[in-house]
């Protein structure tokens, strides 16, 4: 994974606590912090792993595959990463790791912080903010 800078909506996800999920066509995730509040939506395919265990996630194809992202509950973030292709990685803060991963058509992720700041991933991986 070779890892690129980070945009300020998601540098501001590190130390983030997850709050609450949404979830419909999409999976979001409500992250707080003293002061702030962020919002990552993940549109496309996503992974969980935690320990030994590995799971992939679809939203929209299998709102039941979400059921392991749920012990992110109280969770705080400790590592934010983006990968080249798009790729969005959080560590937490006991071991698991959330990827929100690219899509080749779609807007795959986004991430909204208070204060305005946005990222997105759209078609092919790219990457975009403001």
């Amino acid at each position: 994974m070779n890892a690129k800078a980070l945009p300020e909506a998601l540098a501001a996800l590190r130390g983030c606590t997850v709050t609450r999920f949404i979830v419909d066509d999409a999976l979001t995730l409500t992250l707080q912090s003293a002061g702030r509040e962020a919002t990552l939506r993940i549109d496309g395919e996503g992974r969980m792993v935690h320990g030994d265990a590995a799971h992939r996630f679809s939203p929209d194809a299998d709102a039941a595959g979400l059921a392991p992202v749920l012990s992110l509950r109280n969770a705080r973030v400790a590592e934010v990463r983006l990968d080249t292709d798009g790729r969005l990685e959080l560590g937490f803060v006991g071991g698991a790791r959330l990827s929100a991963l690219p899509d080749e058509h779609t807007v795959s992720w986004s991430v909204q912080i208070s204060g305005g700041a946005s990222a997105s991933c759209i078609a092919e991986g790219k990457v975009v903010w403001q």
